[in-house]
């Protein structure tokens, strides 16, 4: 009788470990870009959501969100204030190596203060086109600066980065100040167990980076390895590359032109 109790115990405790899983760590990515619309109809936020959990030796991209957020007129009220989202899944099994989330999340609690001419210049693999100096002036309304023979050398200062040392220094973002702004917003969090990281775009490549609303650091090598995890086809990735710094450098010497 006692052999019995105990073989049934044994398999009892074999079915309990059977139906367990090991616990899994996840981390989940959010964008959101948007402004107040001031109660007109129409689009006012998007959104974009990754969700990864670690399997294995990898961690894999199980899903990710794309959202629109926008206001219908609502009867109600009679006023424009009626919340519509619009939700597009976009399945995705992507796997990586468990080493980028770990130096991601490594970097995101590393002050490597990298915000300098040397690090930007060193991933800025693309050149400067007349294309993309003109688009700007024709938007800044200074194409009056490229006219003549002035201008053909204001043109090759922009694309040989003259003066970049210089707008480093002039926007190198700090981490004791946190920039509020209060009718638009372009933000990224990342979420990882109790800790969470924010990269407000309005500043310059998303630094300094927020660590639980407590204190900031600077990190691109954080930009560096969220292009890694990131669909390249997603809005989040366009805002973390590092090539974005060209047409901040563009507006600013083409504002500082005398």
């Amino acid at each position: 009788m006692m052999f019995r109790l105990y073989f049934i115990f044994l398999l009892l405790i074999s079915f309990k470990l059977i139906g367990q899983t090991s616990s899994e760590k996840e981390f989940s990515i959010k964008y959101t870009i948007g402004k107040y619309n001031f109660e007109k109809i129409g689009e006012y936020e998007k959104q974009e959501v990754f969700k990864f959990i670690e399997k294995d030796s990898f961690f894999v991209l199980t899903s990710f969100y794309s959202i629109k957020n926008k206001y219908k007129y609502n009867a109600e009220t009679k006023r424009n204030n009626r919340k519509i989202s619009d939700t597009i899944t976009k399945s995705s099994h992507r796997k990586f190596d468990k080493i980028v989330v770990e130096n991601l999340i490594k970097a995101l609690n590393q002050n490597e203060n990298n915000f300098t001419s040397d690090f930007i210049e060193s991933h800025l693999l693309a050149k400067i086109t007349k294309k993309e100096i003109l688009k700007i002036a024709k938007k800044q309304d200074r194409l009056y600066w490229f006219d003549d023979d002035a201008g053909k050398q204001n043109l090759a200062e922009i694309q040989s980065y003259k003066k970049f040392d210089q707008y480093i220094k002039e926007t190198n973002p700090a981490v004791n100040t946190v920039m509020v702004f209060s009718d638009a917003w372009n933000f990224a969090e990342i979420s990882s167990g109790e800790s969470n990281y924010k990269m407000n775009f309005h500043s310059a490549l998303g630094q300094p980076i927020l660590i639980n609303n407590l204190k900031q650091i600077i990190n691109l090598n954080v930009n560096l390895l969220l292009l890694q995890l990131l669909p390249e086809n997603s809005l989040l990735a366009k805002q973390v590359e590092l090539q974005n710094i060209k047409t901040n450098y563009i507006e600013w010497f083409i504002e500082n032109i005398n």
